[in-house]
């Protein structure tokens, strides 16, 4: 059942109570591998803790995962179902809407599911739960006449097979045309097609009768399948969570800022509307004047007690350092944000190079990059430069050297960020940087150093992405790079030599989970081992066949973890380990892409775009990820996108006829005709693994401009294409428009492809 906004507060009294009157550990909370759901997590975690309710925390990778932890959790060792559990609420972020939660936890009737999920569109098995055990938390995206009716044919088995084909080629058809003419921005009246399928019900009541039970059953079919049309992104469920803070007058500043970082993970990777993203910033600016401390900008501080005559009063204390007003510690500010990519832990130069809107704008993919190195370390030294480029003559017009601009941004001359913004503001209409900067917030701890939101969103997700070599490669390169003397967690030298001395650390780290939590992983047997050991490591590399190549994304989410409160040296160090990954990633999807540009390998189809990509040796763990190949997707439609390659001009030099060489038909159909050549399609990324004989396939709509979010009706696509190859494939993401196939499928599933977006 939908769960609405203004009544968070009742369903987590709900879980206050249930846990209470039970005892013990009653609460598990299942965590997608995505910055939102680790943002919005710690928000909830930090509500239970203040309530003192013991929970377990466990981070899943796909469906797969979820059901084995249902099967372990309500089911015997004879695979009967069982009703002495000790959980009483399951609570899953990020994951769980889009699918029928009932087929994948038998619920014994003592335990509701609460799901706080951004993925669209809700199951409708969710919504009309018969025993309302499964609570679905409204963000207030959808309104109820958007939802189709309960009835007993939600999950679409109750149909005939012709019926059902035809009707989910049908909508498939719709989907894809609507894609199209929005891109196309193609002015088509509606009037044609309301004709036609009117001509059709019209013709097909004639046939049957106005109460034909098959005309009211193909309606109720095609309502479900256009509520199934596509998916896409509500409100970041950080925000979700911290509405349920604000309700329990438990927002502070740290809350605040985990849910600026949701928002933020949702508008770098293009999931949310400008519109909306903005809403929501001047929402948390709000937010934020409203916690700020009006006493302590006075300089003087103010506790109750009693005064020097025994009188209740307030009594004015002498002024402390959190009262210095140089002293910002924590304090959240709104910023407008540069579209330079970690431009402060990177050169000004690198920055703007590796940002998709610098490139695109400036078309610095047709050049390579003069200080490109070999092994794509972030920190690689100047070399001499090559060609000019629109970087180089942008940097001058500005008056900034290339050598002070390829100089670390901290040890950068103070005039020249000074003059930063106000030389970028005037020149950025002369380079067609209008959107040069949006709206942001940033973080100051002490009087050490500023966090951006992006900089903290791109260094958690590398740290939740990355394979473990690379994680490790990055921390012994830091160790290298700090001080012998240098002491972490009160005088105790940070432990890189391997992986389980690091997670033993971080388990043992007073910012990460305390002792209320016990995060774990879950074996076959369903037991949640504890972490930080190489026995456990070994066995569910080995057990576990939905987990990645190395096993080690539970590893993942526990640093992670660690590194997002920045409350200790080792957090703060493990953030900059994550921005390093970043940069590595970053720079790994820019060689492929620009390899992919210049050699032309983007292959075009009728309604789709598609590349094999061939990724160097280095790269292929790191790119064997839904998330990095989306990250490559983008930054390809950001080239062609800006470059106006996959864009209907309406403004081309082509000569038309007029209106006495051609009838007004001639014309609509030329102006159609012009206007699919050069249509804006979905983009498929495809990649081998490198061991295992199977292919991942992503695939992205394409939106004609930047801010603008499409439906993904790939992911019906893909899963028809897939059964049609009657081969084995798995589609066990929490995003749909993800798959895994078998190396000799792959031709079959775009030639079926193909024939589903066209049927």
């Amino acid at each position: 059942m939908l769960w609405p906004r203004e009544e968070f507060l009742t369903a987590y009294n709900q879980i206050k109570h249930d846990s209470i009157q039970h005892g013990g550990c009653s609460i598990l909370i299942l965590v997608a591998m995505d910055v939102d759901a680790l943002c919005a997590s710690e928000i909830l975690t930090q509500l239970l803790k203040a309530d003192f309710l013991s929970f377990s925390l466990v981070a899943v990778h796909g469906y797969d995962d979820i059901q084995r932890i249902g099967t372990a959790r309500f089911h015997d060792e004879d695979g009967m179902a069982r009703e002495d559990t000790d959980l009483r609420s399951i609570i899953l972020i990020n994951c769980g809407a889009i699918v029928d939660v009932s087929s994948l936890f038998q619920l014994p009737m003592v335990v509701k599911c609460y799901i706080l999920d951004s993925h669209r569109p809700i199951h409708l098995s969710n919504i009309y739960n018969a025993t309302k055990q499964i609570i679905v938390f409204e963000d207030g995206g959808n309104s109820m006449e958007a939802i189709p009716e309960d009835g007993s044919d939600l999950d679409m088995d109750e149909f005939d097979d012709s019926s059902d084909e035809e009707c989910v080629e049908h909508a498939v058809k719709v989907d894809s045309q609507e894609v199209e003419f929005e891109a196309q921005e193609v002015e088509i009246t509606e009037t044609a097609l309301e004709e036609g399928v009117n001509d059709a019900e019209s013709g097909e009541t004639k046939e049957n009768g106005p109460s034909s039970d098959k005309t009211e059953k193909r309606r109720r079919r095609e309502e479900i399948l256009r509520y199934y049309r596509g998916s896409y992104f509500g409100a970041p469920v950080a925000t979700i969570a911290f509405e349920l803070a604000q309700q329990l007058n438990s927002s502070h500043s740290d809350l605040i800022w985990y849910a600026i970082l949701g928002l933020t993970k949702q508008f770098l990777l293009e999931q949310i509307d400008m519109d909306d993203y903005n809403l929501l910033i001047h929402f948390f600016q709000d937010e934020i004047l409203t916690l700020e401390p009006s006493s302590t900008e006075a300089g003087t501080e103010f506790l109750e007690g009693r005064n020097l005559h025994g009188n209740p009063g307030t009594i004015a204390q002498p002024p402390t350092l959190a009262s210095n007003p140089a002293y910002r510690h924590e304090k959240i500010t709104f910023e407008e944000e540069y579209r330079f990519m970690l431009y402060r832990h990177w050169s000004l130069y690198d920055s703007m190079y590796y940002s998709d809107y610098i490139a695109s704008k400036l078309g610095l993919y047709m050049s390579p990059h003069p200080r490109s190195s070999q092994n794509g370390n972030a920190y690689v030294q100047s070399g001499s430069m090559g060609n000019e480029s629109a970087l180089h003559v942008w940097l001058a017009r500005m008056g900034f050297s290339l050598k002070r601009s390829q100089q670390m941004y901290m040890y950068m001359p103070l005039q020249m960020k000074t003059q930063l913004r106000e030389k970028t503001q005037e020149l950025a209409q002369d380079f067609g940087l209008q959107d040069l900067c949006y709206g942001s917030f940033q973080r100051q701890y002490a009087f050490q150093y500023h966090q951006s939101a992006a900089d903290a969103v791109y260094g958690l997700q590398a740290l939740l992405e990355a394979p473990a070599s690379c994680i490790m490669r990055n921390l012994s390169e830091q160790k290298k790079r700090q001080s012998q003397k240098t002491s972490f967690g009160g005088g105790t030298s940070f432990p890189h030599s391997n992986l389980s001395d690091l997670l033993t650390f971080v388990g043992q780290d007073s910012a990460s989970l305390d002792a209320t939590t016990s995060a774990g992983t879950m074996k076959d047997d369903g037991v949640i081992a504890p972490q930080g050991t190489e026995d456990s490591l070994q066995e569910r590399s080995e057990t576990s066949s939905s987990a990645p190549e190395n096993g080690f994304w539970q590893q993942n989410f526990i640093v992670a973890h660690t590194a997002l409160s920045r409350k200790s040296v080792l957090s703060s160090s493990l953030m900059e380990t994550g921005i390093h990954i970043a940069m590595e990633i970053k720079q790994a999807i820019v060689r492929v892409g620009r390899t992919i540009l210049e050699r032309k390998l983007i292959r075009r189809v009728k309604h789709f775009r598609y590349v094999s990509l061939s990724i160097p040796e280095r790269d292929q763990e790191l790119f064997w990820n839904g998330n990095v190949l989306t990250q490559l997707s983008l930054f390809l439609l950001s080239m062609y996108r800006a470059s106006g390659r996959w864009l209907h001009d309406p403004h081309s030099n082509k000569r038309q006829r007029t209106s006495g060489d051609q009838s007004e038909e001639d014309q609509e159909s030329e102006k159609i005709e012009s206007a699919a050549s050069k249509q804006i399609v979905p983009l498929i990324l495809i990649t081998q693994h490198p061991s295992r004989q199977c292919f991942l396939v992503v695939g992205v709509t394409c939106p004609p401009s930047a801010g603008q979010v499409y439906r993904n009706t790939l992911g019906t696509a893909f899963r028809l294409a897939a059964e049609e190859t009657s081969g084995q494939f798995r589609q066990d993401g929490f995003t749909s428009a993800v798959m895994e196939l078998q190396i000799q499928d792959i031709f079959t599933f775009i030639e079926q492809l193909h024939n589903v977006l066209d049927a």
